[in-house]
């Protein structure tokens, strides 16, 4: 009997041994940010845990598209873009405050979408672990992790991409730093037109726009954020993402030109930031766009250069408007006279 229950114990031991290799291996090659998309908030919370970032970038997909280096050129520290896809203001509001305890913030760069300050927009999203970021643990986070680097499809991409390493880099769909890359960018695309790209993505907003009513709930997570940037001498970077002009357009029609300047009239009155969410020289060109919601990443240098005032760099004076509470009245009428 004692030597069926050391059998069972070395069994045991053996197993679990076994089983940390397999984590160790697959969880030191990374196959999420090859074969796969980092779109967990706990792979999320690893990361942030592993590079304990001075500056933030938070957002939605469109932000995750764009690249931290266009940002570390200026801030010349550590950079982590957040953003994940459908991120809401409730959870960015929650990273932040997270952020500020764990970390030495400096900067804090925001790019607000228009849909997530409707009253339609989901308090939060299915898979945000609120706990996660008070605890550091959680049965979600435990399950996350395992789901993610112990699972046999995941040990062969792993052992695929540990024998030849310089084929599998360039084709990583997520940098160490949370951004999407090129070649994610350019799968995405792959060989589809611009109307199949731009009608899919149009489809889906207008269930989107439908009845769209801005939430003061919404607008108040994110007074919160800009206060917490102030209260803790933190630089916040603000700036309207530069959505294609036909979705643009969409928005006005489903939602009118008068809901879309009290948003920007309500975001003026809290804080000043960049709008490039309007008919621009850059806007208007689909060869900018990856579909009609996401600017390719390319631009965010342009982006980034408008914000930080960087002189070296051509932009189109119509990119990137500066917006604060004693200009927004001349800027809105011109807006209205244009369209």
């Amino acid at each position: 009997m004692s030597k069926h229950r050391a059998y069972i114990l070395l069994t045991v031991i053996l197993t679990i041994f076994f089983l940390i290799g397999i984590f160790t291996f697959n969880y030191s090659i990374d196959p999420i940010r090859v074969e796969s998309d980092v779109t967990t908030r706990s792979q999320k919370y690893n990361d942030l845990m592993k590079y304990r970032p001075d500056t933030i970038m938070l957002g939605g997909s469109r932000i995750q598209f764009l690249s931290t280096n266009d940002v570390k050129q200026y801030t010349r520290d550590t950079v982590y873009n957040i953003s994940m896809t459908n991120m809401t203001l409730f959870e960015q509001l929650k990273y932040v405050e997270f952020a500020i305890k764990e970390f030495n913030i400096k900067n804090i760069i925001i790019g607000l979408n228009y849909y997530t300050f409707g009253e339609n927009a989901k308090k939060y999203e299915l898979d945000f672990d609120e706990d996660l970021l008070k605890k550091g643990i959680t049965f979600q986070y435990i399950k996350d992790i395992v789901q993610s680097y112990l699972t046999t499809s995941m040990t062969i991409d792993a052992i695929k991409i540990s024998l030849n390493k310089e084929k599998y880099e360039e084709r990583k769909k997520f940098d160490k730093y949370g951004s999407r890359t090129m070649f994610m960018q350019n799968q995405i695309i792959g060989g589809r037109n611009w109307e199949v790209r731009s009608n899919k993505t149009l489809k889906s907003y207008k269930k989107t726009f439908n009845d769209f009513q801005l939430s003061t709930k919404k607008m108040n997570y994110y007074r919160k954020i800009v206060d917490l940037a102030k209260n803790n001498n933190i630089t916040i970077h603000i700036f309207t993402t530069p959505i294609h002009s036909s979705l643009y357009k969409l928005a006005l029609d489903s939602s009118s030109l008068s809901a879309m300047n009290r948003w920007k009239k309500d975001l003026a009155l809290i804080h000043e930031y960049y709008d490039f969410m309007n008919i621009n020289s850059i806007t208007v060109n689909s060869d900018n766009y990856i579909d009609v919601s996401h600017i390719k990443q390319q631009y965010g240098s342009l982006i980034f250069g408008r914000i930080f005032k960087n002189k070296n760099i051509k932009i189109p004076d119509d990119f990137g408007i500066y917006i604060n509470k004693d200009n927004f009245k001349n800027y809105l009428a011109d807006c209205v006279f244009a369209w």
